[in-house]
């Protein structure tokens, strides 16, 4: 999924532990994140949509950008999961 998401463009894309993946791309800004996360949602609820699983993907997306993170990739990687935790706490909120 996330290959069709990005396509393309010049990223690189891998798996990070069990069930996350890392994206990475240096011609990314704010626009382009908010643009990639809503084609990777688009994907998700289309593969509910369509699946015959007796479960639905959900997702969680945390991001952070190499500027903002003093140019070291262990804040990078402390910056995503931030965002992502905090996007999930958002989300079980909303289901409460």
């Amino acid at each position: 999924m996330l290959r069709g998401v990005f396509g393309k463009d010049p990223v690189f894309l891998a798996r990070y532990g069990g069930d996350e993946f890392a994206v990475l791309g240096d011609w990314f800004g704010q626009e382009q994140i908010e643009e990639a996360i809503a084609r990777i949602q688009e994907g998700i609820d289309r593969f509910n949509k369509e699946g015959q699983l007796p479960l639905q993907l959900s997702m969680s997306i945390g991001y952070a950008f190499w500027h903002e993170a003093g140019r070291r990739g262990e804040n990078l990687i402390q910056q995503a999961d931030e965002r992502m935790y905090e996007e999930k706490q958002k989300k079980k909120r909303m289901r409460a």
